[in-house]
C-alpha cells in the first residue's frame, strides 16, 4: 500500500486489512467468537471441499477490501494476492444470500457521500475498473465506483442512473481500454432511454486513475476524469474503427452497422434520434460529391432559340399527349416534393417507414 502511495491514515477510511497465509486462521478466530462453520461457508468466508473434509479459509495472504451494499453494510470481501505468482490476482467472495455480484458496486456508499458533500455542478458518478482506482478517485474527491470484476449488468446500470442521469464510464486510453469501452457500449445500448445515458472518459497514455493520482496529483486526476465524450460519439468511433473505410462497399457496411446499432435501442423515439445522429456523422465524415449546379437560364425564362417554357421549340406533328407531357415536364417541381424525392435518392433508408404512402401518393407533386 505504501508503494502504491496510499498512506496508513487512509487504510481505516477504506476498511483495508490483511488475511494471513493460514488455512484456518480466520476460521478459528471467528469460531472462538461464536460463529458456526456452516454459516461461514454460506457467507463465502470458508470453502467446503467437494470431496468432504474440514472447511478452510477462502482468503489467504491477501490484501482485503470490504464490499458494502447500497446501505453501507458489509456483504462480502475482495482480496488482492500478495504473492505475484498467485493464479488469481483478485478474488471476490462468491454469490451468497447477502452478496449479488451483478447488483453490487464497490464504493457506492462513499461515492454517494462525496456527491452529497461536494458542490461540483453537473458532476456525475464515475465508473472505473478496479478497487484501487475507486480509492484513488475518492481520495481526489471524485465519486467513483467499480463493478465486481465483470462488465456492467443491467441492474448495476439502473443503480447508477438512480444517482446520475449520465454516469461516466472511465477506461484506460490504450487498445485494451478502448475494447472494454466498446464492450460497455454493446451492453448499455439497448438500455438507453431519454434521461438515462452514459459518457465516456478514455484516459491518455494508458494510465489508470491510481497511476495519475500517484504521479501527477489530485487536480490532474480530476481534470482527466472531467474530459468526456458523449455516448453517440464513441458509438460512431467504435463502428468506424471496425474496418478500413477505403471503398464504397466498406462505407456502405459502416452505414448498415450504424443503422443496426441504432435499432438495438429499445426506446423507439431515442432509436430514431440515434439513427439520425449516426447518419449525420456519416455524412460529415464522407460528404457526397455532387455535380455543379447548372447556372444557365432555367425553365420559364425563355431565351433565344428556345420554346415558351425554356425547352426546345415544339416539333411539327407533335401529338396532344406529347405536348401535355412537355408542358408538365417544363414546370418547376414543387419545393417540398423535390426535397422529398432528393432525400429518397440520397438516402433510401430514410423512406423505409413511408413506402406505402409513397406508393399511393408519390411525393405530393401533381406533375
Amino acid at each position: 500500500l505504501e508503494k502504491r502511495g496510499l498512506p496508513e491514515d487512509q487504510w481505516e477510511r477504506f476498511g483495508l486489512g490483511y488475511a494471513p497465509n493460514d488455512r484456518e486462521g480466520l476460521k478459528q478466530a471467528l469460531i472462538q467468537r461464536g460463529a458456526k462453520p456452516g454459516d461461514l461457508v454460506e457467507a463465502g468466508m470458508l470453502i467446503a471441499p467437494e470431496s468432504g473434509g474440514q472447511p478452510y479459509d477462502r482468503f489467504r495472504d491477501r490484501l482485503m477490501f470490504p464490499i458494502l451494499d447500497a446501505r453501507g453494510r458489509i456483504v462480502s470481501f475482495g482480496g488482492r494476492a500478495m504473492n505475484p505468482d498467485d493464479r488469481a490476482k483478485y478474488l471476490n467472495g462468491p454469490e451468497s444470500p447477502l452478496f449479488h455480484k451483478g447488483a453490487t458496486l464497490y464504493g457506492l456508499p462513499e461515492a454517494r457521500r462525496i456527491l452529497g458533500a461536494e458542490s461540483r455542478g453537473e458532476q456525475g458518478i464515475v465508473v472505473v475498473e478496479g478497487y484501487m482506482d475507486v480509492i484513488a478517485c475518492q481520495r481526489a474527491g471524485i465519486p467513483a465506483v467499480a463493478p465486481m470484476g465483470t462488465a456492467l449488468t443491467e441492474e448495476q446500470m439502473e443503480r447508477l442512473w438512480r444517482v446520475s442521469a449520465e454516469p461516466v464510464l472511465c477506461f484506460d486510453g490504450d487498445a485494451a481500454g478502448r475494447r472494454a469501452a466498446y464492450r460497455a457500449i454493446d451492453r448499455a445500448l439497448p438500455q438507453l432511454k431519454p434521461g438515462k445515458s452514459f459518457r465516456f472518459c478514455l484516459l491518455e497514455g494508458g494510465a489508470d486513475p491510481d497511476d495519475i493520482l500517484r504521479e501527477r496529483g489530485a487536480p490532474a486526476l480530476r481534470q482527466a476524469v472531467a474530459t468526456t465524450k458523449p455516448f453517440a460519439e464513441v458509438l460512431f468511433q467504435k463502428e468506424a474503427e471496425a474496418e478500413p473505410l477505403d471503398s464504397p462497399e466498406r462505407r456502405a457496411g459502416l452505414k448498415g452497422r450504424l443503422r443496426q446499432q441504432a435499432s438495438a435501442i429499445q426506446d423507439k423515439d431515442l432509436a430514431e434520434q440515434y439513427r439520425r445522429d449516426m447518419y449525420e456523422r456519416f455524412d460529415a465524415a464522407f460528404p457526397s460529391r455532387r455535380p455543379p449546379q447548372n447556372t444557365g437560364q432555367g425553365y420559364g425564362q425563355g431565351g433565344q432559340g428556345r420554346g415558351r417554357f425554356g425547352g426546345p421549340p415544339p416539333k411539327l406533328g407533335q401529338t396532344v399527349e406529347g405536348a401535355q407531357a412537355m408542358q408538365s415536364l417544363s414546370r418547376a417541381i414543387e419545393p417540398v416534393a423535390a426535397a422529398l424525392a432528393h432525400g429518397a435518392i440520397d438516402d433510401p433508408e430514410r423512406m423505409d417507414d413511408h413506402l406505402e404512402a409513397i406508393a399511393s401518393h408519390g411525393f405530393g407533386d401533381p406533375s
